[in-house]
Parts: C-alpha cells; structure tokens; sequence
C-alpha cells in the first residue's frame, strides 16, 4: 500500500525539458525512466518519493510513496505534483481525487523528533534481519545437533557466535543515528564541533554534500563502550543518560549489567577470537530480545525528556 498520484502532461511536452527539470527538482535517475528522491542529511524523510515517466495519451508521471512515509515525504511529494503541474500544465489525478493533492494521516515529526523516529524504524529494519537469521538458525537445528565432541566444529554455534557481532552493530548503528539527529538540532552543536578532530578529507565530503558534518563528528565518537555512549548523549542534553536509564529501568532485570556482559562477549570474540562453544539458540534469543528492549527503553527516554509524540514503532 502507498500513496499514488499521476500528473498527466500535454502530449507535447518536451521529454528532455521534463527529464532535466525532475532532477532540477531532487531526483535521482535511476533508470531510462525512474527516478527516486530522498535526501539522507536532512533526517526527516522515511520512504523518500519513486517517480515514472511513461507516455501513452498523454505524457506521464507518476509519483509514489509508502504508507510508511513522514510528514516531509509527503510534503515533498505534494510539491513534486504542484511544481510539475506548474512548469507542464495539465491536471492530475491522485488518490484523493482529480485535482486533489494528498492527504497525510499520520503523525507529525520533524528536524531531530523526525530523525530520532527514522533512527528507531530503520533499528527495527535492521533487526528483522536478525530475526530472519534465526528462523534459518531453527530449520538446521536436526541437521547439525550438539553434542560435546562436536560442538567446536558446530556450524550452529559458529553462527551464533558471529551473530552476535552484527546484533551489537545494529545496536551501534541505532545509537550513532540518534545521535546524529539529536546534535543536529542541538544548541551545544557549536560547543561540541569545536572539541572534534575533523579532518580536511571529512570537511572535503562535506563540501560534496557526501556527509552532514554531524555525522563527520559522530565517526570519531564510540558506540560500543558504554561508559563513553553514555558522555556522548550527555553532552548534547544532561538529561538523556544511557546508564542511569538502564539502571533505573526494572533495576532487578539488570539491563546495564546484561548489555555490558553481550558487548563484553563480542569484544572477545572480534580482538581475541574467542568463541562461546556452549552458546545456544535460546540465550542469542535472550540477546536479540534484550537489544530490543533496551533500545525501546532508551528512545521513550528521550520522548519523554523532549515532550515528543509517543512511538508509531
């Protein structure tokens, strides 16, 4: 399901003329006649907008976007029909109607609310990957079982070994996304850019609009150990504490204390190439749920601290 709308162009409409201004407009060419636009620095967009150009009667153009969208999607794909009816003539048809432009149900989040939110749907993406992983895991389980002579050379539990790593990444890469949204925004910004190290080459990618200079500075900030996560969110807003809010979330479940002994693990198995040989199916589910909750825990701390709108996720 998504949100449709086709522009219908005078059949002698310049093909060149609408090629040339689609890319005027932010569109990438993907193909002899796709294009897609989604701008990654500005953090506010989810699904970004596909365009087809296809002839028939009359010139078309055809826009879309998921129901997933945000408000700066759907804004844009607004635009995207006004500004094509404006330069071409014609009319349109989307799916509210003949000249109606579309309508957005959803709820309202921008600049880092928007960029926090992205962060949290794309974390839920990634993790999808991991859940997958394990439903492979499961149907091979017969086909390899465990026993102690062979668990060293289990194919299982070298595969859950090696998931692991990529569980705690997608953690890292929740974190560092947040955190490069949040600073965006942040009134500290200028404070914190002065304490980096940038490099000419960064600053240089930057220029090309290749990186915002916010994820420059996040590249030299640490997401794995938790001492350090921790300093990064605290010098953007003091409230936003990544181990007081483990703590003090359901204390005898002991979040912090569990995360810290999963990266513990990770650590030992990237630098020192140590392998749990008695690591289960069912402790990595324990692992996978535990990532998830702490995550979710984590971004409704910063929704409560910034008065935002509750999670769609």
């Amino acid at each position: 399901m998504g949100c449709d709308n086709t522009n219908y162009l005078p059949i002698t409409t310049n093909i060149k003329d609408l090629q040339e201004f689609i890319t005027l407009l932010g569109y990438e060419k993907h193909s002899k006649d796709y294009y897609f636009q989604y701008d990654k620095n500005t953090k506010e967009q989810i699904t970004g907008i596909s365009l087809t150009i296809k002839k028939e009667e009359y010139l078309q153009v055809h826009t879309r976007t998921t129901i997933w969208r945000s408000i700066k999607d759907h804004e844009i794909h607004n635009w995207t029909i006004k500004q094509l009816r404006k330069r071409f003539g014609g009319f349109f048809i989307s799916d509210e109607g003949k000249s109606k432009y579309l309508w957005f149900g959803g709820t309202e989040r921008r600049k880092d609310e928007a960029g926090c939110d992205l962060a949290f749907y794309d974390f839920k993406n990634n993790i999808a990957t991991i859940h997958g992983f394990l439903q492979i895991v499961e149907r091979n389980k017969e086909d390899y079982p465990i026993h102690d002579i062979t668990r060293y050379y289990n194919p299982l539990i070298s595969s859950l070994n090696i998931g692991l790593p990529f569980l705690i990444s997608i953690l890292e890469q929740y974190l560092r996304d947040t955190y490069i949204s949040l600073l965006k925004y942040s009134s500290k910004k200028k404070e914190i850019f002065k304490k980096s190290n940038i490099q000419t080459e960064e600053l240089f990618d930057v220029t090309e609009n290749k990186i915002s200079i916010e994820e420059v500075i996040a590249r030299f900030k640490s997401f794995q150990n938790l001492d350090l996560i921790t300093k990064n969110f605290k010098e953007i807003d003091i409230q936003i504490n990544f181990t007081d809010t483990l703590k003090r979330k359901n204390p005898k479940l002991k979040y912090y204390e569990k995360l810290e002994s999963i990266i513990t693990k990770r650590h030992f198995l990237i630098h020192r190439f140590e392998m749990d040989y008695y690591y289960t199916t069912e402790q990595f589910k324990k692992d996978l749920k535990l990532i998830e909750k702490i995550v979710t825990i984590f971004y409704d701390r910063i929704i409560e601290v910034k008065s935002w709108n509750k999670r769609d996720w």
